[in-house]
C-alpha cells in the first residue's frame, strides 16, 4: 500500500524555507528487502516522499539530502503560525539508533502484513475493470486463498468470475453448497463459444473458518481444479485446445462468496501443480520469484488495503479495482438504475457521464460528447441512497453536443457504516516466517565487517575462533572434535527469501549417545544401562541481545557446543519444534594425542628371547582420555631403547585405530631400558629381560621332507632354499633340485611354539574337548599374542582344527590362568599339536564349528526369527492361579550395548516390558555340557537359563505344585540376593554376584548333573543322583513380586555340546620350533640336470644356481651348470677355456663382482689353488695362491666387503690335521692374508701387519671341517655352524660360534646338539637374521631335518 510523507526544509539559520528545488534526494529502506523511495518538490520548501513496501516486517528507513542523513522528525505548530524558526516549528525528535554497526540517523518502520476481503451474505465484492489480459485466450491458471464461513443463501459462492449475469457466458471458480454443513460443489467453467460450455465439479469438503488454496487450470482441452495443491478433478475434452471467447464483462471476486478471499492470481499459463502453494505463499512480483512467472502474472490481489473502496492490482498491469462498485449504462431516453445491498448506500459517485461513452462498468471513459451536468446530477439523486433510478434524457442532462448516439454511464461505490469489506485476518505466508534447512548453517566468520553482526559480537566471536575453536556449516556441525568449542550461525530468512527479523525463533538441539553400561548399582535399579552423559542443548545467543533496533539483528543466530567424549551419537537440531538436521549421525573425533593419556601395554615391554622379535602395543588417547579412534600419530611416538646391544625396531599401524605396534627384536640377553615417548614426553620407562636365543626345528606337518641327505648344496633365492645332488645313506648320489618354500620372511611370521596335546579316551567318532590353557604366562612371555589370536591347533598332516577360545573378559576367557579352549577333535584322534607365537597369524577362532549349539545373537532381528520362541508352558513361580502369561517376545531383542563374543548380544527387559520365557528346542541329550554367559546389572529380579524347564505338576493329596524336572541356575533375588542361585528348589551358592559377565555351565554325565557359576565351583543339583535330558535352552526374566521395578540383562555365547566324563585332555612341555602352514618340499628342475654328484658347490648369480664340481665314484667333475629360477631349467655352461685341473670336489666357491671364486677341495688329494671364472666371458683365470696356506678342502668361504674369508677344513700338512684358520683374499689387490691364529708377524708376506691377525689369549672354535658357514650383518660376522673334528676327526661339533670381522674376535653362541653335524648345508634368510640348515651326518645317521638359528645380533 503506497505511504507518503512530508518533509519541511530549513535554512543554515534555521528558518523554515519556502521554495523549492533541491533535487539531490535519497530515500532507502533495508530490513526483509532493501528498496527505494521517491519524492516529488512541493515548491513551496517542502518535499513529498513516496514508498510502498511489498513485504511485511521491520524497515530501517534513512533519508539523505546531499548524502547527509535527516536526523530529527516531528512537527509543530510554529507558535500559531506566528513564527517560522526551526526551533519554533519542529519537535526535534531523532531515531533511538545508538549503538548500530554502522550508519545513524534511521528510522524504524514497521510494515503489517495487511488485510483480507471479506465477504457475507448481502455484501459487496471486489469488481476489476474488463482488459484485453483477463479474457485468458490462452491457457491459464487461477489461485486463491478462502477461508469459508457459514454458506450466503446464494445458489453460486463464486471465488473469481468474469461471467454475463444474464447468460452465464464466461469463466469462473465457485462452490455450491450442500445439504451437508462443510460440504461443497466444488466448479469451474469456461465458455468457449458457440453456446459451449465446459466445466469440471467435484463435492469437497472445506474446512469451517480456516485457510484454503484453491485453483483452477485450463490447458485448452483439459480444465482442473485443486485444493491445498491436490488435484480434486479434471476434465479432458477430445477435440482440439479452445480457449475463453473474449467478453466485456467485468472480473468479480467473491461474489455471492461467504467467507473470507486473499492473493487472488491470474496466470496466463498453466502452472505446474508442486508451485501452487509455494508461489501462493510469498509476494509474487517480488524476488525469488523467476521472470516468466512476473511476466505471465496478469492479475494479483492482495487486499491489504484494510479500509476504504479502492483495492490493487499488484500485477505490471496495474489493473486496480473498487470493493463495493455499482454500475449501469443505459442508452437516451432509457432508466441507470443503481441498487446497494441491504443496509449499504451510494458514498461514491466515481465516474457519471451523459454523452458518449466508451468501456464498460467499473472502466467507463468519456467521448467527444459530455454533458458537464452529469456528475453534479447524478450525485443529486443518488449519493447516501440505497438505490437511484435516472432517466438518461436531455432535460437532465442538457449538453451542446449533436452527438447521434448518447447514454448515461455511472461508476459508483456502495458501503457500509456496519459491514466492513475488509479483515486483518490474512491468508497464510511463508513472510516472516522463518525457514531454515542444513544449507542454511553457516560459519559466521564470514560475517564479520558485513554489518550483519553488531561490533561486540564480532568481537567476542574473534576471540573465540583465535582460542581455537572450529567454525563450522551445514551438515559439518554435525562433526566435532573432543574438548574443542564448535561454532556455527545462521543469518535467518523467511521462506520467500527475505531477512526474517522478528526475532522471535526459538532454537535449541540435542546430542545424544548409545548407552552404554554403568558399573554402578543404582539406588532404584531400573537398568545399568544410561547415556554416557546428560542430553547436551546446544546453546545459542542471538545478535539482538545486546541492542537491537528495529530489529537490526533479529535475523543473526550463533549457535555454539563442547564435547569432550569421542564416539557416534545422534544430533537433533530444531528451530521452533522443527527438525533442521533430524537424528542425524553425530561424530566427535578425538582431540590430538596427549601424553597424559596414551599408554603403552605388552609383554615386548618387560620379556624376550635373543634374537625373536616380541611385540608391544602403544594406544593413543586425547587429553580428555578418549581413544584416539584414528591412526596418523604415529609420528608423536618414539621408541628408545638402551641395553647390551643396538636394538632395531618397527612400528606399524594396529589392528584398531589408535594403536599402534612395536615389533621389537632384543639381538643379545640381557637387560633393556625401553621408554616410549610422545610429543618427547616419556609415557612408559620399563626393563626387558631378554634371554638367550634359542635354536628352533623346523616342524613341517603337511608336506613330508625329502630323505635325509649329505654334502649336497644350497642357495637360497627369494624366500626359497633350492638344494641339488648329494648323497643318500646307502651311498646313492643325486641329480635332483629340492625346493623348500619357507613361506615367510621372517622367523616372526612364523609359529614359535608348540605344545603337543593329548585325548585320553578320545571316541572313534567327532568330538568336542575342552582344554585348559595358561594364557596369561604365556602372553606376559611375550610367546602369545595379547588377543590369542595365534592359537592353533593342527594335525599331524598339517590341517587346521575347529577351535574357540573362550573370549577376552571372559572368566575362563583369553589372558587368564585358567583359559578355556573348546576344540572339534576328529573323530579317534588322540594327539595333535598346539601352536602359537605367531605374530602375524588372524584368528581362526570360529564357534559355530565347534558345537551342537552356538547363538551369540549376531542380527539385527527378532530372536523370534532365529529358532526362538516364547515358551507357552513354563512359569517360574509354579503359581497356581490361573491365566498365566508366558511373557512378550517384545522383551527380548538384541542389542549392541554390550557383548562377550562378537559385537551384539540378547537383551531381556522387565523394566519397560514383562519379560517372559525364551526357548528353543534342542534334539534330547542325556550327557551334555551347557554354558551361557549373563551380564549381571546387580538389580533385583529373576534371570535364569535351565535345559529342561518343564510345566508345574501336581502332586498327589497336596495343593502345591512341583516340577517333574526344574534345574536353573541364575539371579532369583527372591532366595538372596547377593549370590548367584540354582534350583529347584532355589537355594544361594558360594558365588558371590558382582556387575559383569558371568558364566553358567550346565554337565551332565546322565549320573549326576553339575552347575558351575564362573567355572570356580562345581554344585551338585539337590543330590548326586540328579540327573536329566537337555530338551531346550530355556530363558527366563521376570519381575518378582513386591519389588517396584523391573530390571534387565543381557545374554550371549549360549553353547551346547555332547559330554563325555572318560575324555580328558592334557598338554605335554613346550618345544621350541619354527612352523608354517603354507612351507612346502617340492622338486624341481627334473628336464636335463647335471649327473648326480656330491660335495659340489653352488652359487647364485643374476637370477640363477651354478653348480660347480663335485665327485661321484671317485670321478672329479670340473663342468659348469645353470638352474634358472624364472624357467625351472637347467643347462650345461661350455667355457671358453678350461683346465684338466679343475676337477674337484669339497671346495669352496663365492661370487664376487661377475666373477665365481673356486678355492681348493681335493681331486683326491687337498688342492690350494685358486681359480676365478668369469661369468660374462666365460673363462677360466686361475690366481695366485699363498705359500703358507697348505691345500685343503671341507673348509667354507664367504665374502663380505672386498674380501673372501676361508675358515677350518683338512689340511695335506705332514700326516694331515684338521685347521682352525682364517684367511682372506683381497680380490683387488690379489693378496692373502692369515688373519690366524698367528704365532709370529712380519715373517712372511701373508702375516706382515698385526692389525690383521687376532689377538690372544682369546677362546677359539676347535678346528674342524665339513661344517657350514654364513656371512651376515650390518657389522659383518662369520657365523660357523657345526662340523666334524676331535682326535678321530670323526666328532660332531655341536656349537655356532661367531667371528667379527671388525674386532677379529671369536664369540661362542650356543651349543645344541642339533648343531652337532656334518656335511649339512646353511643359507640366510629372514634380511639375513636366520640361518637355515638342512641334513648332512650325526651319530651315524644321514639326516633329513631343518633348523633355524638367529643370526642378527650384530645388525642386519
Amino acid at each position: 500500500i503506497p505511504v507518503s510523507f512530508k518533509l519541511q526544509t530549513v535554512d543554515v539559520y534555521g528558518n523554515l524555507r519556502t521554495e523549492g528545488g533541491i533535487t539531490d534526494w535519497e530515500i532507502t529502506f533495508s530490513g526483509p528487502y532493501d528498496f527505494n523511495g521517491t519524492w516529488a518538490d512541493n515548491y513551496d520548501g517542502t518535499y513529498t516522499f513516496h514508498y510502498t513496501a511489498q513485504v511485511a516486517g521491520h524497515y530501517k528507513m534513512m533519508v539523505k539530502m546531499a548524502g547527509a542523513p535527516i536526523c530529527t522528525y516531528g512537527g509543530s505548530t510554529c507558535c500559531g503560525g506566528t513564527k517560522s524558526a526551526y526551533s519554533y516549528c519542529t519537535m526535534n525528535k531523532e531515531p533511538q539508533s545508538e549503538g548500530l554497526s554502522f550508519e545513524k540517523c534511521l528510522f524504524c518502520i514497521t510494515v503489517y502484513d495487511g488485510s483480507s476481503l471479506a465477504l457475507g451474505a448481502s455484501t459487496v465484492h471486489a469488481t476489476f475493470p474488463d482488459s484485453d489480459a483477463l479474457d485468458l485466450e490462452n491457457p491459464f491458471s487461477v489461485f486463491a486463498f478462502i477461508k469459508k464461513d457459514n454458506p450466503t443463501g446464494e445458489t453460486h459462492e463464486y471465488i473469481v468470475s468474469k461471467m454475463s449475469d444474464y447468460s452465464g457466458k464466461g469463466y469462473f471458480l465457485g462452490l455450491e453448497p450442500t445439504s451437508v454443513a462443510g460440504e461443497y460443489v466444488m466448479m469451474a467453467g469456461v465458455y468457449i463459444g458457440s453456446e459451449n460450455f465446459r466445466t469440471v465439479k467435484e463435492t469437497v469438503a472445506l474446512p469451517y473458518m480456516e485457510w484454503v488454496h484453491v485453483g483452477m487450470t485450463y490447458t485448452g482441452k483439459v480444465l482442473s481444479i485443486y485444493v491445498d495443491a491436490v488435484l480434486v478433478e479434471s476434465n479432458t475434452f477430445d477435440d482440439d485446445g479452445k480457449y475463453q471467447k473474449r467478453s466485456t464483462q467485468p472480473l468479480n471476486i467473491g461474489k455471492g462468496f461467504g467467507g473470507l478471499i486473499d492473493n487472488v492470481m491470474i496466470y496466463d499459463e498453466v502452472k505446474p501443480v508442486e508451485d501452487f502453494v509455494s508461489h501462493s505463499f510469498c509476494p509474487a512480483n517480488m524476488k525469488n520469484r523467476m521472470e516468466n512467472w512476473e511476466n505471465s502474472l496478469i492479475a494479483y490481489y492482495r487486499f491489504n488495503e484494510n479500509s476504504g473502496f479502492a483495492t490493487k492490482d499488484h500485477s505490471h498491469l496495474k489493473n486496480d479495482g473498487i470493493v463495493g462498485l455499482v454500475c449501469d449504462i443505459a442508452a437516451e431516453n432509457k432508466h441507470t438504475k443503481l441498487v446497494c445491498p441491504t443496509g449499504y448506500m451510494i458514498s461514491d459517485i466515481l465516474y457519471a457521464n451523459f454523452g458518449e461513452n466508451d468501456g464498460s462498468c467499473g472502466d467507463f471513459t468519456p467521448g467527444d460528447c459530455s454533458s458537464e451536468a452529469s456528475m453534479a446530477f447524478v450525485t443529486s439523486e443518488c449519493l447516501g441512497k440505497e438505490s437511484c433510478t435516472i432517466l438518461a434524457s436531455k432535460e437532465n442532462f442538457p449538453t451542446s453536443c449533436h452527438a447521434s448516439a448518447k447514454s448515461l454511464a455511472i461508476n459508483a461505490v456502495c458501503t457500509s457504516n456496519t459491514v466492513s469489506s475488509w479483515s486483518l485476518d490474512t491468508a497464510p505466508t511463508l513472510v516472516a516466517v522463518t525457514h531454515a534447512a542444513v544449507e542454511d548453517l553457516i560459519c559466521p566468520q564470514s560475517l564479520i565487517g558485513t554489518g550483519i553482526m553488531p561490533a561486540w559480537l564480532e568481537a567476542d566471536l574473534q576471540d573465540v575462533l583465535a582460542s581455537g575453536a572450529d567454525c563450522k556449516a551445514g551438515a559439518d556441525i554435525t562433526t566435532a572434535e573432543a574438548g574443542k568449542l564448535m561454532v556455527w550461525g545462521m543469518v535467518a530468512q523467511d521462506g520467500c527469501g527475505y531477512r526474517s527479523l522478528h526475532g522471535t525463533d526459538i532454537f535449541d538441539g540435542e546430542i545424544s549417545w548409545p548407552m552404554y553400561y554403568d558399573l554402578k548399582k543404582q539406588d532404584q535399579c531400573p537398568d545399568f544401562s544410561k547415556s554416557k552423559f546428560e542430553n547436551q542443548l546446544s546453546d545459542f545467543v542471538a545478535g539482538s541481545q545486546e541492542h537491537n533496533y528495529c530489529g537490526t539483528y533479529n535475523d543473526l543466530y550463533m549457535m555454539y557446543y563442547i564435547v569432550n567424549t569421542t564416539g557416534v551419537g545422534r544430533f537433533t537440531f530444531n528451530m521452533n519444534d522443527e527438525p533442521i538436521i533430524d537424528d542425524a549421525v553425530f561424530t566427535v573425533v578425538p582431540a590430538p594425542i596427549s601424553p597424559a593419556f596414551t599408554s603403552s601395554s605388552g609383554s615386548g615391554m618387560t620379556a624376550g628371547e635373543a634374537g625373536i622379535e616380541t611385540m608391544f602395543t602403544v594406544t593413543a588417547y586425547d587429553g580428555f582420555g578418549n581413544l584416539r579412534n584414528q591412526y596418523g600419530d604415529e609420528g608423536t611416538l618414539a621408541l628408545s631403547v638402551s641395553g647390551p646391544a643396538t636394538v632395531k625396531y618397527k612400528q606399524t599401524l594396529g589392528p584398531k585405530p589408535g594403536q599402534y605396534l612395536y615389533y621389537v627384536t632384543y639381538p643379545v640377553a640381557g637387560e633393556y631400558t625401553v621408554t616410549v615417548t610422545c610429543n618427547g614426553v616419556p609415557i612408559s620407562e620399563t626393563t626387558a629381560v631378554v634371554t638367550e636365543t634359542l635354536l628352533r626345528p623346523i616342524t613341517a606337518l603337511n608336506t613330508a621332507a625329502p630323505q635325509g641327505r649329505f654334502e649336497h648344496s644350497a642357495v637360497q633365492y627369494k624366500d626359497e632354499v633350492y638344494y641339488f645332488g648329494g648323497a643318500l645313506a646307502d651311498k646313492t648320489y643325486l641329480d635332483e633340485t629340492v625346493k623348500f618354500s619357507i613361506g615367510v620372511s621372517s622367523v616372526e611370521d612364523a609359529y614359535s611354539y608348540r605344545k603337543m596335546v593329548n585325548v585320553q579316551n578320545m571316541p572313534a567318532s567327532d568330538y568336542t574337548v575342552e582344554l585348559m590353557v595358561d594364557t596369561a604366562t604365556l602372553i606376559s612371555e611375550g610367546k602369545l599374542k595379547a588377543d590369542c589370536s595365534d592359537l592353533y591347533f593342527f594335525s599331524f598332516a598339517g590341517a587346521i582344527i575347529d577351535m574357540w577360545i573362550e573370549p577376552k573378559g571372559a572368566p575362563a576367557g583369553c589372558g587368564k590362568a585358567d583359559a578355556v579352549v573348546w576344540i572339534k577333535v576328529p573323530g579317534g584322534m588322540s594327539q595333535f599339536y598346539m601352536y602359537y607365537g605367531n605374530k602375524a597369524a588372524p584368528s581362526v577362532s570360529n564357534p559355530h564349528n565347534v558345537f551342537t549349539l552356538f547363538e551369540d545373537f549376531e542380527y539385527t532381528d527378532s530372536p523370534s526369527t532365529a529358532g526362538w520362541g516364547l515358551d507357552v508352558v513354563s512359569d517360574d513361580t509354579c503359581d497356581t492361579d490361573p491365566g498365566y502369561n508366558p511373557g512378550d517376545i517384545a522383551s527380548f531383542y538384541t542389542s549392541d550395548v554390550t557383548s562377550i563374543h562378537g559385537s551384539r548380544s540378547l537383551k531381556v527387559d522387565t523394566v519397560d516390558m514383562v519379560g517372559g520365557s525364551l526357548s528353543m528346542a534342542m534334539p534330547t541329550m542325556k550327557k551334555f555340557t551347557m554354558k551361557a554367559y549373563m551380564y549381571d546389572s546387580g538389580c533385583e529380579g529373576a534371570h535364569w537359563i535351565s535345559p529342561d524347564y518343564e510345566v508345574c505338576q501336581p502332586i498327589v493329596n497336596s495343593k502345591s505344585m512341583l516340577p517333574s524336572m526344574k534345574n536353573g541356575a541364575g539371579i532369583y533375588t527372591a532366595s538372596a540376593e547377593d549370590v548367584y542361585c540354582t534350583s529347584y528348589p532355589w537355594r544361594a551358592s558360594p558365588s558371590q554376584r558382582s556387575i559383569g559377565w558371568h558364566s553358567l555351565t550346565f554337565r551332565d554325565d546322565d549320573k549326576d548333573l553339575t552347575v558351575m557359576v564362573d567355572e570356580y565351583t562345581a554344585l551338585p543339583l539337590r543330590s548326586n543322583d540328579v540327573t536329566t535330558d537337555l530338551t531346550k535352552v530355556f530363558l527366563r526374566s521376570s519381575k518378582l513380586p513386591d519389588t517396584p521395578v523391573g530390571s534387565s540383562v543381557y545374554w550371549d555365547a549360549i553353547m551346547v555340546t555332547a559330554y563325555d566324563e572318560t575324555v580328558s585332555t592334557s598338554l605335554d612341555a613346550e618345544e621350541t620350533v619354527q612352523y608354517e602352514q603354507s612351507a612346502v618340499w617340492s622338486t624341481v628342475g627334473s628336464t636335463n640336470p647335471p649327473p648326480a654328484r656330491q660335495a659340489h658347490s653352488a652359487v647364485i648369480y643374476s637370477d640363477a644356481m651354478y653348480v660347480f664340481g663335485g665327485e661321484r665314484s671317485a670321478y672329479e667333475y670340473g663342468d659348469l651348470w645353470k638352474y634358472t629360477f624364472a624357467t625351472d631349467g637347467w643347462e650345461f655352461i661350455p667355457t671358453v677355456n678350461s683346465s684338466a685341473s679343475l676337477g674337484r670336489h669339497d671346495h669352496s666357491a663365492v661370487v664376487y663382482g661377475d666373477a665365481m671364486y673356486v678355492y681348493g677341495g681335493r681331486s683326491p688329494m687337498p688342492l690350494n689353488d685358486l681359480w676365478m671364472y668369469s661369468f660374462t666371458s666365460g673363462t677360466w683365470t686361475e690366481l695366485p695362491n699363498s705359500p703358507g696356506m697348505a691345500p685343503r678342502f671341507g673348509h667354507t668361504a664367504a665374502v663380505s666387503g672386498g674380501k673372501m674369508y676361508v675358515y677350518g677344513g683338512y689340511v695335506h700338512s705332514g700326516e694331515g690335521a684338521l685347521t682352525d684358520e682364517i684367511w682372506s683374499w683381497e680380490f683387488e689387490t690379489h693378496t692373502w692374508t692369515k688373519v690366524g691364529p698367528r704365532y709370529d708377524n712380519f715373517e712372511e708376506e701373508y702375516i706382515v701387519s698385526p692389525t690383521d691377525a687376532i689377538i690372544f689369549p682369546m677362546d677359539i672354535p676347535a678346528a674342524r671341517f665339513s661344517h657350514s658357514s654364513v656371512l651376515t650383518g650390518k657389522a659383518p660376522a662369520l657365523y660357523v655352524i657345526g662340523g666334524a673334528g676331535g682326535a678321530m676327526m670323526m666328532d660332531e661339533m655341536p656349537s655356532l660360534w661367531k667371528f667379527d670381522l671388525a674386532s677379529l674376535s671369536w664369540t661362542k653362541m650356543m651349543e645344541h646338539s642339533l648343531l652337532g653335524r656334518y656335511d649339512s648345508s646353511a643359507v640366510l634368510f629372514g634380511d639375513g637374521k636366520f640361518v637355515l640348515v638342512y641334513g648332512g651326518h650325526a651319530d651315524g645317521k644321514f639326516l633329513s631335518d631343518s633348523f633355524v638359528i638367529y643370526v642378527g645380533e650384530t645388525g642386519y
